[in-house]
């Protein structure tokens, strides 16, 4: 049978390290993938170093959905005009 595989959702707190619980910092220090935000595993990067991570850039993220939402408002002011005319 093989082995299960375990997911865990684990908070790192408002930003600081001094902030991270020991029960979240336990959780991180176990895992064998991190998958985050870049700006978010700042605080626990300390315990990172021997994990495969997998950052998002949050100014990318940010940027992209921007222009995914810029793609969404012009496609409803084309419809707009469209039901108008």
């Amino acid at each position: 049978m093989p082995a299960r595989l375990k997911a865990s959702l684990v908070g790192v707190g408002p930003g600081s390290p001094e902030l991270v619980t020991p029960t979240a910092r336990r959780a991180i220090e176990a895992a064998e993938i991190v998958l985050g935000w870049d700006l978010d595993l700042k605080p626990v990067e300390d315990v990172l170093a021997d994990k495969n991570v997998f950052l998002q850039d949050v100014k990318k993220a940010s940027l992209e959905e921007e222009h995914r939402q810029w793609r969404r408002w012009r496609r409803a002011q084309s419809r707009k005009k469209r039901s108008e005319a």
